[in-house]
């Protein structure tokens, strides 16, 4: 779903879900490259109920991404900053480690803490990907890509997420990381 009050914006929207038929139009003139994206009756449904609650939603993420980033500091963890933003939707927060382990044990010693992470984001850096085989790359590659990109974590953010649970993620931080933590204070 969609929402704009740019009339440029709107247009090409429904260009794109139409096949890049421009403005929606139902000929066979394409003006861009689109698809078949049209969302279902019900699916819209759920959309303008989800949407009556969009606010809400994005300040219960916010408070929940602002208690995870006061342990994050705590311990000397990076993350993808958001502070900056008038409003961020907290979709993901991206979280860097340090410590020499696959990203799938860490996420195992979350789990062992009760805490399913998130999907990461590009744990494959993109230039890696088969997709972008083709395009050259700098000499030596893009090496803090490749450094970065194994070595994240996405805490679980929702709306949903209850007191205990927002707690049980920043005492899992406090417990997964500690090697980390204690690495980041004798570098102080």
């Amino acid at each position: 779903m969609i929402t704009t009050n740019d009339q440029r914006t709107a247009d090409l929207a429904r260009s794109y879900r139409n096949q890049g038929k421009g403005g929606a139009k139902f000929g066979n003139h394409h003006t861009e490259l689109g698809n078949s994206w049209r969302i279902n009756e019900l699916g819209a449904a759920i959309g303008l109920v989800q949407l009556a609650k969009l606010d809400a939603m994005v300040a219960h993420r916010n408070r929940a991404a602002r208690e995870f980033v006061k342990v994050l500091k705590g311990l000397g963890l990076g993350y993808c900053d958001f502070e900056h933003m008038d409003q961020a939707s907290q979709y993901k927060l991206i979280v860097r480690y340090e410590e020499d382990i696959p990203v799938g044990d860490m996420k195992a010693r979350f789990k062992e803490q009760g805490v399913i992470l998130g999907g990461g984001v590009y744990e494959s850096p993109c230039h890696l990907q088969p997709v972008f085989a083709d395009i050259p790359m700098p000499p030596g590659g893009l090496p803090a890509a490749e450094r970065w990109c194994p070595k994240h974590i996405c805490p679980p953010l929702t709306s949903g997420l209850t007191d205990d649970q927002i707690q049980r993620v920043c005492d899992a931080f406090r417990s997964c990381t500690a090697n980390d933590a204690s690495r980041a204070s004798s570098h102080a």
